[in-house]
């Protein structure tokens, strides 16, 4: 492809994600809850407090896709509106770019990887969901300690690492992508509003990839309404897909492997534990007994264990 297309391409991805970057910083000045949550079974509990980590995992992996398709489906929308008045080359690239966008291997192109943390203990939607239908535990950690040791190492920044409140405001989300809808259907009229030559196939290739990356950068700060009450607050790496691929290990699921990055919290923030709740369907002597336990076990230092006060049982 010609340099010239090639740095089209290239300003269009650092217009977007100047948009996407704009919007994370205003996220990430937000004052965060003093305490976040993770909920998690009793093997979960285990393993946090034994190897004094928790795991990012791809997001490309995850269990749900519509934490991902959420957000795309919204950019793909978007895109095929505005195409509608373009000619029927345009409106080919949107119908592509909606249908293919999280098929084609774009998840080559760049890497994300996330942990989520809720700024509520004790919620009867994440006791369901992530903590083995209320039997598991919510872990809690000093906001700040915990933000502290994952986005800052020997006092600098660590470029790829941000903490930040999840949004449930989807018309924020439409206006970055509104704007990135708008630049893309200005390339494609210029590149046909002249001879497009041999390489319009390669460039609007180029072009899909560049749009679904900032797509897919802007839709995990975000999460449907529905799920407002969970309170989200994310812990997220990224690495650009052009750089060597980062470490990472692998993690079994029912005739699959998902990849995931450890976050050793404790090697700088070992203070940041600061209580444990047992879940209200949980028997909760043999819980509360498991939980000091491992306390015992693998950790040092004073930590909470206290009851969700939610009047719940659930099925055993």
């Amino acid at each position: 492809m010609p340099a010239i297309k090639q740095e089209t391409v290239r300003r269009f991805s650092v217009k977007c994600g100047k948009l996407v970057d704009a919007f994370a910083k205003k996220l990430e000045s937000q004052q965060p809850p003093p305490i976040i949550y993770h909920y998690t079974d009793d093997r979960g509990l285990r393993g946090i407090l034994e190897s004094g980590a928790i795991h990012l995992h791809d997001i490309f992996g995850l269990n749900d896709p519509s934490e991902l398709s959420y957000g795309f489906s919204i950019s793909a929308g978007i895109l095929i509106d505005k195409a509608r008045t373009h000619p029927g080359e345009i409106r080919k690239f949107a119908e592509r770019y909606a249908n293919f966008g999280l098929q084609r291997g774009i998840e080559a192109s760049a890497h994300f990887f996330s942990c989520s943390f809720s700024g509520c203990g004790d919620d009867l939607g994440q006791w369901r969901a992530y903590a083995d239908n209320g039997h598991g535990f919510a872990i809690g950690f000093e906001t700040k300690i915990l933000e502290a040791a994952f986005t800052t190492e020997g006092g600098q920044r660590v470029e790829n690492n941000c903490t930040f409140p999840v949004s449930y405001k989807a018309e924020r989300l439409r206006k970055m992508y509104e704007k990135m809808a708008d630049r893309t259907l200005d390339i494609l009229s210029g590149l046909y509003g002249r001879k497009s030559g041999h390489h319009a196939e390669e460039y609007e290739n180029e072009l899909d990839v560049a749009l679904t990356v900032q797509a897919l950068h802007a839709a995990v700060y975000f999460k449907h309404k529905a799920y407002k009450n969970e309170s989200e607050y994310r812990f997220l790496q990224i690495y650009r897909g052009d750089l060597p691929s980062p470490e990472v290990a692998w993690k079994q699921r029912p005739y699959s492997l998902a990849r995931y990055r450890q976050f050793r919290w404790r090697e700088s923030a070992a203070a940041t534990l600061k209580e444990i709740v047992v879940g209200p369907a949980a028997d909760h002597d043999r819980a509360g007994k498991f939980a000091v336990d491992c306390l015992r076990a693998f950790h040092s230092g004073a930590v909470r264990i206290r009851r969700s006060e939610i009047p719940y049982r659930a099925p055993h």
